[in-house]
């Protein structure tokens, strides 16, 4: 049914790349997984901004990776990220867009040393947001980096940032 919906979806709205990205969460569901990924990479060359293309390797390889499929996820994000650095260039990978999906892809991809400066740039970046007022959530890449860290070995970083996220008293 949901495969049936997002094809009526696509053909509703035919310039629209998310119901693509529901398209290939739908087949992967069912096992189509060589076809979900060719849903994710249709939309890539008719994506309107880099974010939505990069945002389609992250849906794909985030729902391969729900379902168990850890080794075609990998492939996947790692070609999103690498996607990434060979169409944004390197000083607008900081912006708030791309250090969101930028990191989650290297991760997903087992690129945590690549993604660890990319949090720490956003951390840091958010911090300043965050304390001029703004939105842009710390928390979310302190939660990230955490985990980042800790893979990498460097549990002082994750426990700091435990620490870090444990005193935050907001609602999220």
């Amino acid at each position: 049914k949901e495969l049936e919906t997002t094809r009526e979806l696509i053909a509703s709205f035919p310039a629209s790349q998310v119901p693509r990205w529901h398209e290939a969460g739908a087949l992967v569901g069912l096992g189509r997984v060589p076809e979900a990924i060719e849903s994710v990479r249709s939309v890539v060359p008719a994506a309107t901004s880099p974010l939505l293309a990069a945002t389609a390797y992250y849906y794909g390889a985030s729902e391969l990776a729900a379902h168990g499929r850890r080794t075609e996820a990998a492939a996947l994000a790692a070609e999103g990220a690498d996607w990434i650095a060979s169409h944004v260039p390197e000083k607008d990978r900081k912006a708030r867009d791309s250090a969101v999906v930028l990191p989650d892809l290297l991760c997903l991809a087992g690129r945590f040393a690549e993604a660890r400066p990319l949090l720490d740039a956003a951390v840091d970046d958010a911090r300043k947001v965050d304390a001029a007022g703004g939105t842009w959530d710390h928390a979310t890449f302190l939660a990230r980096r955490g985990l980042v860290a800790i893979r990498l070995g460097d549990e002082a970083t994750a426990r700091q940032d435990a620490a870090e996220l444990h005193g935050i008293d907001r609602p999220f």
